[in-house]
């Protein structure tokens, strides 16, 4: 018999093994189609990250890639130099964000981009460069908003931020500030080489920053939007212990259907024994081959409705459930058992605040999104798969 205690997450059983890949894979997708719209470039914090570019100088390559238009954005040519710039920043935040969930979207970081393939017609290769040029259309696009309403900001202080932030990570690394540069922002990446790039960015993340405020919901609206979306934002602790058969390999199916009735009676009885009312950790000890001292070993807090199993994650978002609801459920796909208690569901304390942002935001995406249909993204280079440039 399989059983198991976990202090801050459940088991992982080949049944929840699919969940957590699909889910991912859910939450990939709808990330996706939103990363190259997020509200803010802030660029402060990627500096301390390495990509490891080659460094291979060559003057006429170099002055190719700092005067040469590589694609067009709308009337605005972007030389490799710029596009380097955004590129490497971009696909590091995606991965600085999203790394440690690589595995789950088939993206094994220690092998080139373009030797893996992120979908039919596109290697993670594509699909940085195409997050890239989107990245690029929304600040070009966004930059012209802002200076015909008239928009100023003083950067200046997180200009400086940005320049003593290389330096201090360039002196961490052990190497020069021109290696740092080259080596995290591209291969012919200096200060004076991507001066106006970083003070444009510094200057639509203002602006962004700006609209997200003005487009912030009045109280009524984050309460309704909470009220239809308590299951995407509450949290809910609860108990949980795990029951399983263990199969040999050369078990018949009738050896497995007895050990899987075996493992169901004691489950059912462990539960009935917590519905009288033992405790949950002394009620599961004579079943817990885990060796745990730990109080309420087997406790789970703050849980996500989208990160707990489908089977069990409705029972434990019923608004019926009241604390100490206490019930077996199989997991007929692994001839298994969960036996579940519910301790409490409550949204985070800073809920509101979270609405608020997450609607303004939305409000602001949906705005860029317009703005942004006005540039054409074009090939210059002919050095990009075409399907970066389509449209969704």
């Amino acid at each position: 018999m399989a059983n198991e205690a976990k202090t801050t997450e459940k088991v992982v059983t080949k049944y929840d093994r699919k969940i957590q890949e699909r889910k991912a894979k859910e939450e990939k997708d709808k990330r996706d189609q939103k990363i190259t719209k997020i509200v803010g470039f802030s660029i402060i914090a990627l500096i301390i990250i390495a990509v490891g570019v080659s460094i291979g100088l060559n003057v006429a390559k170099k002055n190719k890639a700092i005067k040469t238009p590589y694609v067009k954005v709308g009337d605005y040519e972007i030389t490799k130099v710029e596009y380097d710039f955004y590129y490497n920043t971009m696909s590091a935040n995606y991965l600085s964000a999203y790394g440690s969930m690589a595995s789950y979207f088939g993206l094994d970081t220690s092998k080139p981009f373009d030797m893996q393939q992120y979908s039919d017609e596109m290697t993670w290769q594509d699909f940085f460069d195409k997050m890239t040029i989107e990245q690029i259309r929304d600040i070009k696009a966004c930059r012209d908003d802002a200076e015909a309403k008239g928009f100023s900001a003083d950067t200046t202080e997180k200009y400086n931020a940005f320049i003593d932030g290389v330096e201090a990570s360039a002196k961490e690394q052990g190497i020069s500030v021109s290696e740092f540069y080259t080596k995290n922002f591209g291969e012919y990446a200096s200060q004076k080489t991507l001066d106006s790039f970083i003070k444009e960015t510094l200057f639509v993340d203002a602006y962004l920053t700006k609209l997200v405020d003005d487009n912030a919901p009045d109280d009524e609206t984050v309460k309704n939007d909470y009220e239809e979306n308590k299951k995407i934002y509450d949290l809910v602790d609860y108990r949980m212990f795990y029951m399983s058969p263990e199969f040999a390999d050369d078990d018949s199916d009738e050896v497995k259907a007895e050990k899987t009735a075996e493992i169901k009676e004691q489950a059912n009885e462990l539960a009935e024994e917590i519905k009288a009312g033992a405790d949950f950790d002394e009620a599961v000890a004579k079943y817990d081959t885990a060796e745990t001292t730990e109080e309420d070993a087997h406790l789970i807090k703050d849980t996500n409705y989208g990160y707990i199993s489908n089977v069990y994650a409705d029972w434990l978002f019923d608004e019926a459930r009241t604390e100490g609801d206490t019930e077996l459920i199989s997991d007929d796909d692994n001839s298994a058992y969960y036996v579940l208690q519910f301790v409490k569901r409550a949204a985070p304390d800073d809920i509101n605040e979270t609405i608020k942002n997450n609607i303004a935001q939305e409000r602001v995406t949906e705005y860029k999104a317009e703005l942004a249909k006005k540039y054409a993204l074009s090939d210059i280079a002919g050095e990009l798969n075409p399907v970066v440039f389509k449209e969704d």
